[in-house]
């Protein structure tokens, strides 16, 4: 958007004078020249007219100073007594501040971005390792630019120079990023042969059979050093089930072959029972010590002298102390509880899935199997039906050649009309056969398509065989036609 402007205006004497305005978008002000009609030449005013305001510089007349004025949306932003020579240049004039308005507010948006972008690249540039904050923070920053891209609310050359100055930021924090991943690729293999060398010492001990109970709480706190210690995803993949071997082979030494039968499921459940009936007890016990605690308090005050008051006192704090244990306590399996609700529930849930998969793909392969069943069976009748149909015409061209043999007579008829009657005979058997072939198979086709996809090959099998029948009968009453035909020529050449 150009930030420059000509135009012919006047004074409030009413005398011409050529206007020229210099917009700086960052402070949102004008400078403006008045030239009078009298200094100005062709020359200059060509000059302003396509240099001047296309960005060239051009000298402007010596004693003429340009005025400043601040840009306004509602006020003229010429200098008091001049305005525009006529309608068209005051329109030109509205125009061109409405445009100028929305310039010095986008700048001074770039401008924010700008000082924002200034900020974060000292960041960057200070960082000696990767860090995940100053990541997410570049990110975000960009995030906005691209919205105000977007919403058009940015210049395409301020988009360009902060979309720049972040690739460059973005290089570096990648750079960063590369190192730090093998650094910690590094750390985490460090890590993982660590822990790996505590499980193996473990594994031996489990192999001994001994104190299995020990190790399983061993066990137990290891797991728990896996979750505090960084790993790669492969790493915490492979220590992890390594780990749950370890306790599978832990359970099955200590109850039998049955444990590993026993799903997570499950076990979560026998696990949350025994922590209810823990809780009652636990329960049980605070209430009996709260009512020995009442016990003790109105006891002191009957005391029979200082001693036993002392000694009274002294139980309280005993109780009191006790009793917070207690509640401390509870208050951890009241947790664990929660905890361990929220782990069924999302246990029921997968096992219900599960199971929703299992019944799902069990009803698709039943499916598929009774409609491969009854493919089958449909090639297989139509099959039948076509070889009964070929054993039939078969049967009915030999009693024909019979009958034809027996019933000759001393009033033959000619060849022609012999000729004649085959044809028509023929045209009758092969148009009855071609209708019951076709119907059984458009059957056979429509049985098919009607099924299930996923037999596709065996489908297409059958069809081609079906098919194939049909061809090979027709070439066959194509060639017979053919040759009573012949014959039938030579008889009347004859």
């Amino acid at each position: 958007m150009r930030t420059r402007l000509v135009l012919w205006g006047k004074t409030a004497e009413n005398e011409r004078a050529l206007i020229a305005l210099l917009l700086d978008e960052h402070k949102g002000e004008i400078d403006v020249w008045k030239l009078p009609e009298g200094v100005v030449t062709d020359e200059l005013e060509e000059a302003l007219m396509e240099k001047w305001r296309k960005g060239e510089e051009v000298e402007f007349p010596q004693g003429y100073t340009p005025v400043k004025t601040k840009l306004s949306l509602s006020e003229s932003i010429l200098p008091e007594g001049i305005k525009p020579e006529n309608e068209e240049s005051e329109n030109l004039l509205k125009r061109v501040q409405a445009e100028w308005n929305f310039l010095v507010l986008s700048t001074k948006m770039y401008d924010n971005y700008q000082s924002k972008l200034d900020e974060l690249k000292d960041q960057v540039e200070s960082l000696k390792e990767f860090s995940n904050d100053a990541w997410e923070n570049l990110r975000s920053f960009w995030g906005k630019v691209q919205h105000q891209v977007r919403e058009r609310t940015l210049f395409k050359d301020h988009a360009d120079k902060l979309r720049t100055e972040t690739d460059e930021l973005f290089a570096k924090m990648k750079e960063l990023r590369s190192q730090w991943h093998e650094k910690f690729k590094a750390k985490s293999r460090e890590n993982y042969e660590a822990l790996l060398s505590e499980l193996k010492e473990i594994e031996s001990r489990i192999e001994e059979n001994k104190n299995l109970k020990k190790l399983f709480e061993e066990l137990k706190q290891l797991q728990q050093k896996v979750r505090e210690t960084e790993f790669t995803k492969g790493h915490r993949h492979r220590i992890w089930d390594k780990i749950d071997k370890a306790f599978k082979d832990i359970r099955r030494r200590r109850f039998g072959q049955e444990a590993d039968d026993i799903t997570p499921l499950q076990r979560l459940e026998k696990r949350y029972a025994g922590l209810l009936e823990a809780i009652e007890r636990m329960q049980k016990s605070i209430a009996h010590e709260r009512k020995n605690l009442e016990f003790e308090k109105r006891k002191i005050n009957s005391a029979d002298n200082q001693l036993e008051a002392q000694l009274r006192q002294a139980k309280i704090s005993m109780i009191e102390e006790r009793l917070h244990s207690k509640e401390a306590k509870l208050e951890d399996m009241l947790k664990t509880k929660t905890e361990l609700e929220q782990r069924r529930e999302r246990l029921i849930a997968r096992e219900e899935e599960r199971k929703r998969r299992e019944e799902m793909a069990r009803k698709k392969k039943e499916a598929e199997e009774a409609a491969r069943k009854k493919i089958e069976e449909e090639v297989k009748r139509n099959k039948e039906k076509l070889s009964a149909a070929a054993e039939g015409e078969k049967a009915e061209a030999k009693e024909e050649e019979s009958t034809e043999k027996t019933e000759a007579s001393p009033q033959e008829k000619t060849a022609e009309e012999k000729t004649e009657e085959k044809a028509e005979a023929k045209e009758e058997q092969t148009e009855e056969k071609k209708d019951g072939e076709e119907d059984s198979l458009l059957d056979a086709i429509g049985n098919v398509l009607g099924e299930s996809l996923t037999d596709v090959m065996d489908t297409a099998k059958a069809v081609a065989s079906v098919v194939g029948d049909k061809i090979s009968d027709k070439v066959e009453d194509i060639m017979e036609e053919l040759s009573d035909l012949t014959s039938s020529k030579k008889e009347e050449e004859e």
